[in-house]
Formats: C-alpha cells, sequence, structure tokens
C-alpha cells in the first residue's frame, strides 16, 4: 500500500465501489470520474483531501464526507443527484472554493446557482466560472428567511459544540491531576449510588433532609479543597517534567558535542600517524629494498615499535572517550535522581493532603450516622406510639418498626458510604504512584542501555582506527618494499622471485611476510595513490569525514579518494591474481623441467 500517495486518478475504469482507500491518509487528490460508483463511501480516513472529483458517476446523494473539511475543489457534475437540501451538506466545507454540479436533476430548480452562492459565502467559482456579487445577492434576498433561521440553528449548535469542547478539556485536566469525579455533589452521589436505606431514611421528615443537606455541604467543601490542592499539583508536576526535559536535552547536546570532538580528535590523531608511518616509510625506503636483510630486519623492527606506539596512542584516546562518556554518564545519573527524587516528594506531598482531607470526609460521614441514629431511634418511638402506619413507605416500615433491622441498616449505610470515600482515595493514591512509576521507571533503565550501547561504540570506534591504520601502514609497507603492488591496478604480468630459502631461515618468522621483492625498482611516483596530503587538509567538514570514517568498512581501498571497492573492481582483482598466481605456476614447472633435464644429463 501506497500510503505516502498524494495524487490518486481513477478516471475511467468503470469502477462500481469506492473501497480500500481508506490506507491512503496522505492523498490531496482524488479523481474517480467517468465511473459507475452510486454511492460515496469509505473516504473516512482521507482527512487531507484539496481535490475530490466524482464527476460522471451515478451518485445520489453527497454524503460520508464528515472527515473531508479540508476540501477545496469539489466536481460532482452529471451525476443523479435529485435533493436540493444537499447545499446544506456542503456548508460544512469551510475551505471550499469550487465546485462543479452542472447536469444534475437539483441544478434544473430556479436559481440554483445563485442559491448556492448564498448558502456558501466562501464559494468562488461554480462550474468554474466565477461567481458575481449579484448571483450572491439574488440568493439571498430568495432564502433570507431560511438563511436566517439556518444560521439561527447553526449558532446554538456551534455555542452547545463550544461547551462540549470545554467540559471536555475540564475532564481532561482533573483526569490528568487524578481528581476527576470531585466536582459538586459527584463524590455526594455516589455515596448514596445504591444505598437502599440511606435513601429511604429521607420520607421520615424534613428534619432529617437538614441532616442530608449538612453532609452534602461538607463534601462539597472537602471535595473542592482535595480539587484545588490536586491542581496545585499537578501544575508543579508539570513544571518538574518541563525542567527535567529541558535539563536531559541540554545535557545530551553538551555529551553529543563533546564526543563529536573527541571523535574527531581521533580521526585527527588517526590521520597524523598515517603521515608520520608514510614519512618514516619514505625516509626509510632504500634499507626495505636493501638486499642486507638485518639493514631490513632492523627497519621493520622500528616499523614494528611504530606501530606498538601508535597502539599506545589509540588506547589513550580510548580513555579520553571513555571519560567524557562515563562523565556523561555520571551527569545523567544524577539528573535521573534528582527528577525521581522531586517528583516522589511533589506526589508524597499531595498524597499527604488528601489523607488529611479523606479523614475529615469520614468524620463528616461519621457525625451524619450518629445524627441519623438519634433521629431514626427517636422516629422508631413515634412510631411505637402511633397505632396506624399504613402512611409510612413500606420499606422504611419495615426498617423502623424493628429495632434489629434498623440497626442492621445504620451500619449498611455507613458501610457504603464508607466504602465509596475509601474507593475514591485509593484510586488518587493508585493513579500517583503510577504515574510516578510510569514517568520515572524507564529512565535508568534507557540511560544504562545508552551507556552501554556508547561504550560499544567507542570500543569499536578506536579498534575501527586501529585496524585501518594498520592496514594502511602495511599497504604502504607493501609499496615500498614491492614497487608494484598487487593492490595496485596495473594490468601487468610480474615475475615474482622468491629468496633462497637459507636467507629464510636467517631472517626468521617475522620476515616470512616480507620476503618477495620484484627485479625493478620503480619510483615513488605512485605514492599519492597511497597517502595523499589532501587528505591532512584541517579545513574540511569534520561530521562527513567522521560519519565517512566510522561507517568504513575493513575492505575499502586506501587510496586518496577512499572510495568503496565495487564488485567489479573485487572480480578484476581476482582475475588479476589468478593470472599472476598462473605465471607463478608456469615458472615453477619450467624450473621443474630445466632441473628434470638437468638431472637426466648426468
Amino acid at each position: 500500500m501506497l500510503k505516502n500517495l498524494q495524487i490518486l486518478s481513477l478516471a475511467h475504469n468503470s469502477i462500481e465501489t469506492m473501497e480500500n482507500l481508506e490506507e491512503l491518509v496522505n492523498l490531496v487528490q482524488l479523481d474517480l470520474s467517468f465511473n459507475k460508483i452510486e454511492r460515496i463511501e469509505n473516504l473516512w480516513g482521507l482527512k487531507n483531501i484539496k481535490v475530490l472529483c466524482l464527476y460522471n458517476n451515478k451518485i445520489k446523494r453527497i454524503e460520508q464526507l464528515d472527515d473531508q473539511t479540508n476540501i477545496e475543489i469539489f466536481s460532482i457534475g452529471n451525476n443523479l443527484i435529485e435533493d436540493r437540501d444537499c447545499i446544506l451538506y456542503l456548508r460544512r466545507f469551510k475551505k471550499l472554493v469550487s465546485i462543479n454540479m452542472a447536469n444534475n436533476p437539483c441544478t434544473k430548480k430556479e436559481f440554483f446557482k445563485e442559491t448556492l452562492a448564498a448558502y456558501l459565502p466562501k464559494l468562488l467559482y461554480y462550474e468554474y466560472k466565477l461567481i458575481t456579487q449579484e448571483e450572491r445577492e439574488i440568493g439571498l434576498k430568495y432564502n433570507a428567511e431560511e438563511l436566517e433561521s439556518l444560521e439561527m440553528e447553526e449558532a446554538k449548535e456551534q455555542k452547545e459544540e463550544e461547551q462540549r469542547k470545554l467540559r471536555k478539556e475540564n475532564e481532561d485536566y482533573f483526569a490528568n491531576a487524578f481528581i476527576e469525579g470531585l466536582g459538586t455533589n459527584q463524590l455526594y452521589n455516589q455515596m448514596f449510588f445504591n444505598d437502599i436505606e440511606g435513601k429511604a431514611f429521607k420520607d421520615i421528615g424534613p428534619h432529617v433532609i437538614e441532616t442530608y443537606d449538612r453532609l452534602r455541604t461538607s463534601v462539597n467543601e472537602i471535595c473542592m479543597d482535595i480539587c484545588k490542592a490536586g491542581e496545585d499539583n499537578y501544575k508543579r508536576r508539570l513544571k518538574e517534567v518541563d525542567i527535567f526535559a529541558n535539563s536531559w536535552e541540554g545535557n545530551q547536546k553538551t555529551a553529543e558535542q563533546l564526543s563529536f570532538h573527541q571523535q574527531v580528535e581521533l580521526l585527527r590523531k588517526w590521520k597524523h600517524l598515517v603521515l608520520e608511518m608514510a614519512k618514516f616509510l619514505k625516509a626509510n625506503a632504500q634499507f626495505l629494498r636493501s638486499n642486507d636483510e638485518q639493514v631490513v630486519h632492523r627497519t621493520l623492527k622500528e616499523f614494528d615499535a611504530i606501530l606498538a606506539a601508535a597502539k599506545e596512542q589509540f588506547e589513550t584516546e580510548w580513555y579520553k572517550l571513555m571519560e567524557v562518556e562515563m562523565k556523561t554518564y555520571d551527569k545523567n545519573e544524577t539528573v535521573i535522581n534528582l527528577y525521581e527524587g522531586g517528583l516522589f516528594d511533589i506526589i508524597n506531598g499531595f498524597i499527604e493532603k488528601c489523607q488529611t482531607y479523606f479523614t475529615q470526609l469520614r468524620d463528616s460521614e461519621t457525625d451524619f450516622i450518629e445524627d441519623m441514629t438519634v433521629k431514626l431511634n427517636k422516629y422508631m418511638v413515634e412510631v411505637y406510639q402511633r397505632s396506624d402506619t399504613k402512611n409510612i413507605p413500606m420499606l422504611l416500615r419495615n426498617i423502623v418498626c424493628d429495632k434489629d433491622a434498623l440497626s442492621n441498616a445504620i451500619i449498611a449505610c455507613h458501610d457504603r458510604h464508607t466504602l465509596a470515600i475509601d474507593m475514591k482515595e485509593d484510586y488518587i493514591v493508585s493513579k500517583l504512584r503510577n504515574w510516578h512509576t510510569h514517568e520515572t521507571g524507564h529512565l535508568q533503565r534507557s540511560e544504562i542501555l545508552r551507556n552501554r550501547k556508547a561504550v560499544l561504540k567507542i570500543r569499536d570506534s578506536v579498534d575501527k582506527a586501529y585496524r585501518l591504520y594498520q592496514k594502511k601502514a602495511m599497504v604502504m609497507l607493501n609499496y615500498f618494499r614491492i614497487p608494484e603492488p598487487l593492490f595496485l591496478k596495473k594490468k601487468k604480468k610480474r615475475r615474482m622471485i622468491k629468496l633462497s630459502d637459507e636467507s629464510e631461515s636467517t631472517s626468521g618468522s617475522e620476515q616470512s611476510d616480507w620476503s618477495w621483492k620484484s627485479e625493478d625498482i620503480s619510483d615513488e611516483k605512485d605514492l599519492p595513490k597511497i597517502i595523499s596530503e589532501t587528505d591532512f587538509k584541517e579545513d574540511v567538514d569534520w561530521t562527513k569525514m567522521l560519519e565517512s570514517f566510522m561507517e568504513e568498512p575493513e575492505t575499502r581501498r586506501y587510496g586518496a579518494d577512499m572510495k568503496k571497492i565495487t564488485e567489479e573492481e573485487e572480480e578484476e582483482e581476482e582475475e588479476e591474481e589468478e593470472e599472476e598466481e598462473d605465471d607463478l605456476d608456469i615458472i615453477a614447472l619450467k624450473d621443474a623441467h630445466s632441473d628434470h633435464h638437468d638431472d637426466e644429463g648426468k
């Protein structure tokens, strides 16, 4: 599915149903003209459409375009739309500037174009022709009463929508502050939601209603105090989060800059060491090409010593990079601990306040039960003194006519009220704890993972730098040791002569890798192909250079252009190596053949 597609034309395809378009969420222009579509549907996900063409179909109604509020150009001419009220549906498109409804049955009605211009004040073009002010005024005059009524109705709906939106924002705000359900009478209504006995007690008389009103007032006042404390706590939490986010972002940028500078220093060190090695090898080229094995051996020892010293310098760079990373880690850990501690103190302070307020709620409820117990006992005595109990409601009669039933009803009422209060307190506390865990729980783990990745990256970058340095040093050594080295792409057949076995035994294992040389000594014109002074300019884009260096594979050619070896070049090199091996085999066969003839002659 082409989710990034912006323009789609499916005209002239005999399409009967609009389907499988929901995933094209970035679509801006959709053309389904000259098809057989009978109904507009399945466009609910395409909110970015600005141009919609449905010309010459079989559509009877304009519908199911509630999400396409950004439509600017709408072509739905030559269809089967008969209802003139489709104009009312088009009023929802506030950005519509051009529409084409030609050859629809509804357009044949009197003053249709003028009515359309009046109902759509921002419409500029109809059938791709500019709407004149005279046409719009005719439409306004012809539909004056309907427009006035419609505008009043729309104003009312808009006001209701704004109120709903405001209520939704308040609900979301209270939910984020964890104080939802604590508005006017909300907790009080929850306390009496399933309290059948508590509702029945209201039938006793006005003096009992006063007790209920007193409880309601007390509960609402305490709930308002909790809401104020919750709002203050929410603002403090948001402020703490913003401070942490800004501090964290600043620390990360600083750490990235320091790490980048250290990586650049590593690259500079690498270039400097390569240049120094090139100078050393160039200065000692005659010793490397000497026929005296002791001179060659001594020069190679100096070469190995330079490699060892370079390794120590790379280790020093590793320590510098690790020092920057560990300082970053310690700083981030300190910031995280301060953030966690700050949020914990803010949340705990609010929890302590909540516990105090909920204790007051329980005290108010206890006072209510005690007052109700006195009044209910008094009412029960009055009922006993009266012989007529028919006027008492059945539920209340069953309670007050039995002392045990009355006592159980009071206890049940008290338990329900206390349960509602406890549940609300537990809800607030658990929400705060969970929010704190969600906000801070992942920070330590994320920082540890980041630190581990950074350490591995540092180790890898230093190791790669040293490996590349070694490889380039070996290539340069081969260059000065062998004038026409194998890595240079010169399609020449070269005959290599191996040194005698006696020289190999005297040179030892250290010289075994460098025991090949050419018959002729060439000049140093090819040296820039191995090491170029342009590699060591200071006015370079260090970001690109560093990225190129870090992404450099170990099989990269060490030339001045620093380009990757392509597959074709690799194949050519393999062919050259095979040719050279064949040459060596031919030489070896000739030598063996000549030795055989010598033996026969003897």
